[in-house]
């Protein structure tokens, strides 16, 4: 006489290898999907580091009585551009000349990327300057 075997109740469990590859495939797929999210969320915080630093040296110049500060609001605005950044300025407005109470969004617009990309500029020189003054600080310890 046979004897039946049994069976379990539960049907086995997968390998552990199969489980451990499963989930690091889950894993690098969530990375991808959220790389893409934290790069963007880096250069969101430069953009706006960028736009304070326009801001505060805008705000600077129109406040500051020495620089445009004396002048009326109308006559103000090529003071403050040339206060930011006479290079953009003269770049922008060479080939026709800023009118005192002119309005022209697209030149503004136009100086403003300007102006911000030097900022950016300077900032990006700023921190080339004060690694290699690291650098040769800890060099010469």
């Amino acid at each position: 006489m046979v004897t039946p075997t049994e069976f379990p109740a539960f049907p086995k469990q997968p390998p552990q290898n199969l489980l451990l590859f499963c989930v690091k495939i889950l894993l690098i797929i969530i990375i991808i999907l959220l790389l893409p999210q934290l790069v963007e969320s880096r250069s969101k915080t430069q953009r706006r580091r960028i736009n304070n630093s326009y801001s505060a040296a805008r705000y600077e110049c129109e406040s500051n009585p020495t620089q445009c500060g004396s002048l009326i609001p109308e006559e103000r605005d090529g003071c403050v551009m040339d206060c930011i950044s006479s290079k953009c300025k003269d770049q922008i407005y060479q080939d026709r000349i800023w009118e005192k109470g002119e309005v022209d969004e697209v030149r503004e617009r136009r100086f403003d990327e300007c102006a911000k990309r030097e900022i950016r500029e300077q900032e990006i020189e700023r921190r080339r300057v004060a690694k290699e003054s690291q650098k040769s600080k800890d060099g010469a310890l």
